[in-house]
């Protein structure tokens, strides 16, 4: 299943200096993104049951999504 981000690299791809820089910027955003959602992600994660833990599993598709687009 693809989510949109996926490209073929085995073709070269041409940038601008700028399309270069805003991606370096969006990656960025990404990673410091996924930071805060690992840490919420953390602290929703409490022992016990997580089956019913809104918090948790908000943070969990959060991470999710960012590790699709940085990795």
């Amino acid at each position: 299943m693809s989510n949109g981000w996926e490209m073929d690299l085995t073709e070269p791809v041409l940038l601008t200096p700028e399309g270069l820089e805003k991606l370096k910027r969006d990656l960025e955003v990404a990673l410091q993104r996924r930071a805060e959602a690992g840490e919420r992600l953390k602290e929703a994660f409490q022992p016990g049951d997580i089956e019913d833990n809104p918090e948790y599993e908000q943070a969990k598709e959060e991470v999710g999504l960012l590790d699709g687009r940085i990795y």
